[in-house]
């Protein structure tokens, strides 16, 4: 391998490290919640406006930013999902209650609560890997004497916050959530935080196995090239046989 090509493998090698510690921006809190008062283009949302001066006004009749976080941010028993998007298209109904649960997050929840429990709806904010903003629905079931946990659209079950981002099928780690820390508690209490839609897998392996194999097909490159100087400083005797 000549000097140009050991060259080039290093250099691929040091940009595929840079990569893989390459981090992505961190909203805060306040930049969402900045941009979600903002937007006019928040999906599932009913406080629509055509403009952000609009939005703006909205909030401030309905109490101003603190009052609508606590809103935001607390539980309600679910509406069904036809009156709620039919209230929604009258701009009759501004709530942060959500649809009731699908078939399968319902059967889910009920069977946490049991017959004398209450199924609440929750929602978080999201913003998506491409920017877009969308107003989630989970769901919190609560027994009569107390024990929680949060319910997703597919029905599926987590006991906390870092479960859900474990173990949830909708979004990635490229996504950002805005919510409440305790995620599963009613009608809510604890830090808003944002954190990613999905805990990142552990990248350290795969970067330490192609490290490895990097300096495996170097070392090989190496062994190559001494082998082949030291055959052209040793002639071969046979050649010089037939040669003489």
């Amino acid at each position: 391998m000549t000097r140009v090509g050991r060259l080039g493998t290093v250099v691929v090698l040091l940009a595929a490290l840079a990569g893989c510690g390459a981090q992505q921006h961190r909203p805060t809190t306040g930049e969402l919640m900045s941009r979600y008062f903002r937007s006019t283009h928040v999906r599932h949302d009913l406080y629509a406006g055509a403009t952000s001066a609009d939005r703006l006004a909205q909030f401030a009749a309905e109490g101003g930013p603190e009052a609508i976080v606590a809103s935001m941010f607390s539980v309600y028993e679910c509406i069904d999902a036809d009156y709620l998007e039919q209230q929604r298209e009258e701009e009759r109904y501004r709530t942060y209650a959500g649809a009731c649960p699908t078939a399968d997050a319902q059967r889910r929840a009920e069977r946490f609560a049991g017959r004398d429990g209450t199924v609440y709806t929750r929602r978080i904010l999201i913003e998506h890997h491409d920017g877009s903003l969308d107003l989630g629905t989970v769901y919190v079931p609560k027994r009569r004497h107390g024990g929680t946990e949060l319910v997703d659209r597919d029905g599926g079950e987590y006991r906390s916050l870092d479960d859900f981002r474990q173990h949830n099928a909708t979004l990635h780690g490229d996504d950002w959530i805005v919510t409440l820390q305790q995620i599963t508690s009613v009608p809510g209490h604890g830090r808003i935080v944002t954190v990613t839609g999905h805990t990142a897998p552990d990248r350290r392996p795969w970067l330490y196995a192609g490290i490895a194999l990097a300096l495996l097909v170097l070392a090989g490159a190496a062994l190559l090239v001494v082998r082949a100087v030291r055959r052209r400083r040793t002639p071969d005797p046979l050649l010089e046989r037939w040669s003489a």
